[in-house]
């Protein structure tokens, strides 16, 4: 099935998908530009990366974006998105949303709702329009995958957590959700003061503690980077494509099974 044929399928223009999806290009040509202004390099990653490559753009029934930077160069951005952002749009992390108890930057967009029921976490956000992600990774030769793995583990179970105690006040449940959290950075920090000491010959690309997928990459597999069409447009991603592709799904040309060609992260978007 070409993909003129599957987008006419899962994801006609006009439909609600289509409307967020554009909504989420706007961030992120947005996004795009404050980067480039400021040479913070960054790339395309996830079903996204999978959608630029096979589909030319959002992968039909795709309903979020993801980009890539280095954690140094993250903190960079998160200095100057607040002078940049048009005023549609806003940061969102722990500082600048209270109950936001999430390790990942996200740009939010201000004239939207997303409808997430099996996540009660959402409802408790002060931003919950259409976003991407920003996901920050680091460089690093060590390689301690249980304590990643530990990390990992109490970073899902306190979200998920938060979010089957939904008819809780989220003001009853702030200050020990917030200790987890911060606990949880404690071990990210330990994490990579363990890094620092070890100097291996080989450096590796590898994403770090509580965004713990177990991979690491060497870094010509990323840089340098190239640009690739999407929906239309020119963005950044890794150099050697297919090979950080694989690494991450394997076969990603082979279409999923139809029970599995839908939305996941949310049942709705409402435009305001």
């Amino acid at each position: 099935m070409d993909n003129e044929t599957l987008r006419k399928k899962y994801n006609p223009e006009g439909s609600e998908l289509r409307r967020l999806q554009y909504r989420m290009l706007d961030i992120l040509m947005v996004f795009d530009k404050i980067c480039t202004k400021y040479q913070l390099p960054y790339w395309l990653e996830g079903g996204t990366l999978i959608g630029a490559v096979r589909h030319g753009g959002f992968i039909p029934w795709d309903d979020d974006l993801d980009v890539q930077m280095l954690r140094s160069d993250v903190k960079k951005l998160l200095k100057v998105l607040p002078k940049e952002l048009p005023s549609n749009m806003a940061v969102q992390t722990h500082k600048t949303d209270k109950y936001y108890l999430r390790h990942i930057p996200r740009i939010r967009d201000l004239n939207s709702k997303l409808i997430v029921s099996d996540k009660g976490d959402w409802k408790d956000y002060k931003f919950q329009g259409a976003f991407i992600d920003i996901l920050p990774v680091d460089y690093t030769g060590f390689r301690f995958l249980s304590l990643r793995k530990v990390s990992f583990l109490l970073k899902w179970k306190r979200i998920y957590l938060w979010g089957t105690l939904s008819n809780i006040s989220p003001v009853i449940k702030y200050y020990p959700f917030l200790l987890c959290f911060k606990m949880e950075q404690l071990v990210f920090w330990l994490y990579m003061k363990m890094g620092n000491l070890f100097k291996l010959s080989k450096i590796d690309f590898s994403i770090y503690g509580l965004d713990f997928y177990g991979l690491n990459m060497d870094a010509n597999i990323i840089f340098p980077l190239k640009k690739m069409n999407f929906e239309g447009h020119s963005f950044y991603v890794p150099n050697k494509v297919d090979e950080f592709l694989r690494r991450y799904y394997g076969d990603y040309m082979q279409l999923p099974p139809e029970d599995k060609r839908k939305r996941i992260h949310s049942q709705e978007a409402i435009f305001l």
